[in-house]
């Protein structure tokens, strides 16, 4: 069954295909510590259903493999942009995409097998633990940023997981290869990572895409040209500069629609057109005036002395809306117009 479901899955441009039967989470302690230490930050939603997350039998009667499927999403950004966003951002929202593409793979188990069978798809919402059943899996293993790392694929790749009640033959769990290689630890702007241990409270992903409201004043001048998200820790990383480029064709298609263009024109941006605009992509999570708080940061962080009636016609427009990242950067364009 192990060779043609990785024949199936190849011809359905899957990466990376891996197996697990063992549910106990490797990190459980350090979950439950993180939790208790806050680095979990705002995101409330992580100390929900904490049962679940440390046992995935609870999400389906009978548990007895689960499947789990990588796509590369690595492809090469435009360094002559204003900004930088994490390389997951830029098309349709992978969690709706990414999913449908597990479904059809679903659908092709269901026809080889001869008897009916339960299983659930979950792509980076359910409540699991997907990197440590992905290294279980013998997808990759946790790098010192704490990301999944591939030797092939490096660290950016999407990763989906088939919960089933199907008996399938375990693969051989990932091995450690960060050896003594420290990049990621040492790019980080906010010193938000200790091996293998993130702070999201620190995070410049945390603040620029999951913190609501005003922007925490002590990472102002952190966020630099990161937008949305931010790869710094993986960018560094020995494997993806290795790593094959094999993003989906089909989401690449995305991106040419989901182009915000310059600040320029994302200052002309209304709530509406803003709404419209990023609709079932992966930045539509981020209210209009939470990005717009981003956008004011990466432009103060990088002047552009000719962007200044831009945004003071943004204002004109957005009486209702006093911002103080808006205020910060007007602030800095002015001086540096001086």
């Amino acid at each position: 069954m192990i060779d043609w479901l990785e024949q199936k899955a190849r011809k359905l441009d899957f990466d990376l295909l891996g197996i697990t039967n063992d549910f106990q989470p490797e990190h459980k302690d350090y979950f439950l510590n993180w939790l208790k230490q806050g680095k979990q930050a705002e995101m409330s939603w992580l100390n929900r259903n904490t049962d679940k997350r440390l046992n995935p039998a609870l999400l389906l009667e009978n548990l007895k493999s689960i499947i789990v499927l990588g796509k590369s999403y690595n492809h090469k950004l435009d360094t002559n942009k204003e900004y930088i966003m994490g390389r997951y951002a830029y098309g349709q929202d992978y969690h709706d995409w990414f999913k449908d593409k597990i479904k059809d793979f679903l659908k092709q188990i269901e026809i080889k097998n001869n008897n009916p069978f339960k299983a659930r798809v979950f792509v980076d919402t359910g409540p699991l633990l997907e990197r440590d059943l992905a290294m279980k899996a013998g997808i990759g293993w946790m790098g010192k940023n704490t990301c999944l790392i591939n030797k092939k694929y490096g660290s950016f790749f999407f990763i989906g997981l088939i919960l089933t009640d199907l008996e399938l033959k375990p693969s051989v769990k990932g091995i450690n290869h960060c050896g003594l290689c420290d990049n990621c630890l040492k790019a980080c702007p906010t010193e938000a990572l200790t091996p293998y241990g993130l702070d999201a409270t620190k995070c410049l992903a945390y603040h620029n895409i999951e913190k609501k409201g005003l922007r925490d004043r002590n990472y102002w001048g952190k966020f630099g040209k990161q937008l949305i998200g931010c790869d710094i820790c993986q960018d560094v990383c020995p494997y993806n500069k290795k790593a094959i480029l094999n993003p989906d064709p089909e989401w690449l298609k995305t991106f040419v629609p989901y182009d915000l263009g310059g600040f320029s024109q994302i200052l002309k941006l209304t709530i509406e057109s803003y709404k419209t605009k990023v609709n079932k992509s992966a930045i539509s999570r981020l209210s209009y005036v939470d990005f717009m708080r981003n956008v004011f940061l990466v432009i103060a962080n990088n002047p552009q002395k000719e962007l200044i009636e831009d945004i003071q016609n943004w204002q004109k427009q957005n009486l209702n809306l006093e911002l103080e990242e808006y205020q910060h950067c007007i602030q800095v364009l002015r001086q540096e117009s001086i």
